[in-house]
């Protein structure tokens, strides 16, 4: 799979508000959390927000992804399935971790 051009993905969440300790640097100098069931992301931000608009405490996170810290790369399913036909998906396995690097409130009107 290659790599997108600009090397990130995008992941849109709604309804789910971050524990304080996602925003606090720990004390081995990170911050950020674990995902604990597997993972879907798009190279699509409209997508991303799409899905983080459908309730309370929308959430887009910008992923920085590398040759090493990739999720898989489903196309062959999702053109498949009816709902994701127009997205590219990304798979990261269970347990992975989100390594914060900056945050930043915007608005998106659509």
């Amino acid at each position: 799979m290659k790599l997108p051009l600009d090397r990130k993905v995008y992941r849109g969440l709604s309804g789910v508000e971050l524990p304080e300790a996602f925003w606090i640097v720990d004390r081995y100098g990170a911050k950020g959390g674990v995902e604990f069931g597997i993972m879907s992301t798009t190279r699509s931000m409209k997508t991303a927000v799409q899905y983080s608009s459908h309730g309370r405490v929308p959430t887009i996170f910008e992923i920085e992804i590398g040759q090493v810290d990739r999720g898989g790369e489903l196309k062959w399913i999702s053109v498949n399935l009816l709902c994701f036909r127009m997205y590219f998906i990304y798979f990261y396995p269970i347990i992975h971790y989100f390594n914060l690097r900056c945050s930043a409130a915007i608005s998106v009107r659509g």
